[in-house]
C-alpha cells in the first residue's frame, strides 16, 4: 500500500513538473532568413520546378574504395537544400543549435569536446561521431540504432539533450518560411514539406561529404601500385617511409580503414570497462555477445577530433595507445583482429619506439582540404 502511494506521488510530481516547465518553443515563431540566404536565392532566378541535376561525387580515379558510386542517387538541388538545413539553428527548439553546432567542419564534422552541448547547454552521454564518408554505410550512431542515414539525421532534432524540437513543429516552421518551400519544390517538386523530405535533404548533404585528400590516401594508392611516389604532391612524399613503418608495426586499418564504408560498419568491444547504462550494439541485436560493442569509427582526421572513444574518456591519442597496450580488458567476445597467432592481444607488445613512429604518423590521416572546403561550409 505504501509503495503504491509513493508511486502515485512520483507520478503526480512528474506531471506537475513537466506541465509547469516553461517551453523553449515560441508559438509566435516568425522565420527570419539571413541576407546571404536571400541573395543566394535571388541569384537562382527560381520560377518553378524544372527538374533536378544529378550530383556527382568528387574523388580521383585512384580512390581506394570501389563501393562508392559517382552518382549514388543525389541531386545538386537536394544537397544544397540539405546544406542550408544542416547549418540552420532554427532546427532547434530555441534556435541556438544546428546540426553543424556539434558536427563542425574544422573538426572533421565531429567536435573537440567530450560531450557536445545541446539547447540550454544540455549534454549528451556520447562523443560526437564524424560525418565523413558515410555514403555507403549501413548502420549509424555509436550503437548502430539507425539503419539508414535518413533515419539518423532526424533523431537529434527531436532528442531532448540535443535540439529538442518535435518534427511536426519543425515542419510548421519550414512551411512558414519565405524561402524553404520553394527550395523543397526545387529539390523534390513539391512545396509540401514532410519529415521524409527533410530527412532526404539532410542525408543527401551528409552523403556528399567525401574525404580523399589525406596523405594516407596517397600512400595507400602508391602501396597498391595505382600511383607512383613521384606522382603525389611533394609535401606528402615525406610520409612514405613513415607509412611503411606504421604498416609493419600495426595494421590499424584492418578495422579503422580510411576509405568510405568499409570498416565503418563494424561493431567491436575495445576492451573498455563496461557501463551497464550504455550497452552499445546490444540495443539493436539483443545478443549478449554484443554488449559493450560500439561502432568502429574512421581514424580520418583523428588529430582534430579529440577526445576519443564513444564516451570521450581519452583526452589524447597517447592515452588511447596506452589503453590498447596495457589496459585492455580481455573479454570473451574479443575480436580475432586484436589477437596474434598465439592468441595474445597484439598491442600489448608495442614498444616506446613503435609508439613514437605511430605518433609521428597520425598527421597522415588529416585531410586539410576537407576541413576548409567551401562546398561543405556554412551557407548563411
Amino acid at each position: 500500500m505504501r509503495i503504491a502511494l509513493i508511486v502515485q506521488k512520483i507520478v503526480l510530481f512528474n506531471m506537475l513538473f513537466f506541465a509547469c516547465r516553461p517551453s523553449l518553443r515560441n508559438p509566435n515563431y516568425k522565420p527570419q532568413p539571413s541576407e546571404r540566404m536571400v541573395q543566394w536565392f535571388k541569384s537562382l532566378n527560381y520560377s518553378g520546378f524544372r527538374g533536378t541535376t544529378p550530383y556527382l561525387l568528387e574523388y580521383p580515379w585512384w580512390y581506394m574504395n570501389p563501393n562508392v558510386e559517382r552518382n549514388p542517387g543525389l541531386t545538386y538541388e537536394a544537397v544544397e537544400l540539405g546544406r542550408f538545413l544542416f547549418y540552420d539553428k532554427d532546427l532547434s527548439a530555441d534556435s541556438t543549435i544546428a546540426c553543424a553546432s556539434c558536427h563542425k567542419q574544422q573538426f572533421g564534422f565531429a567536435d573537440n569536446v567530450r560531450f557536445s552541448p545541446g539547447v540550454k547547454g544540455r549534454l549528451g552521454k556520447r562523443n560526437t561521431m564524424p560525418l565523413v564518408n558515410l555514403v555507403s554505410d549501413r548502420r549509424f550512431f555509436w550503437d548502430g540504432r539507425a539503419a539508414s542515414l535518413e533515419e539518423q539525421v532526424l533523431m537529434p532534432i527531436e532528442e531532448f539533450n540535443e535540439m529538442d524540437l518535435p518534427l511536426d513543429e519543425l515542419i510548421d516552421r519550414l512551411q512558414k518560411h519565405p524561402i524553404y518551400p520553394a527550395l523543397f519544390e526545387r529539390a523534390f517538386n513539391t512545396r509540401k514539406i514532410t519529415r521524409e523530405l527533410i530527412a532526404s535533404a539532410l542525408a543527401q548533404f551528409v552523403k556528399s561529404i567525401i574525404s580523399y585528400s589525406a596523405p594516407d590516401d596517397y600512400m595507400r594508392a602508391v602501396d597498391a601500385n595505382k600511383l607512383k611516389l613521384s606522382q603525389i604532391p611533394a609535401e606528402m612524399r615525406k610520409y612514405w617511409p613513415i607509412y611503411l613503418k606504421n604498416v609493419q608495426i600495426m595494421n590499424c586499418g584492418a578495422c579503422h580503414t580510411m576509405v568510405a564504408a568499409a570498416g565503418q560498419n563494424m561493431f567491436e568491444d575495445a576492451g573498455l570497462e563496461e557501463n551497464p547504462e550504455d550497452v552499445g550494439y546490444y540495443v539493436v541485436t539483443r545478443k549478449e555477445e554484443d554488449k559493450g560493442k560500439f561502432k568502429v569509427p574512421t581514424i580520418r582526421n583523428l588529430e582534430v577530433t579529440a577526445p576519443y572513444m564513444h564516451d570521450g574518456r581519452f583526452a589524447t591519442l597517447r592515452e588511447v595507445i596506452e589503453h590498447y597496450r596495457s589496459k585492455m580488458i580481455r573479454k570473451k567476445n574479443i575480436s580475432p583482429l586484436y589477437l596474434d597467432s598465439q592468441n595474445r592481444i597484439k598491442t600489448t607488445t608495442l614498444t616506446e619506439e613503435q609508439i613514437a613512429v605511430m605518433m609521428e604518423g597520425f598527421p597522415m590521416y588529416t585531410d586539410k582540404k576537407l576541413l576548409s572546403d567551401p562546398r561543405y561550409g556554412n551557407p548563411f
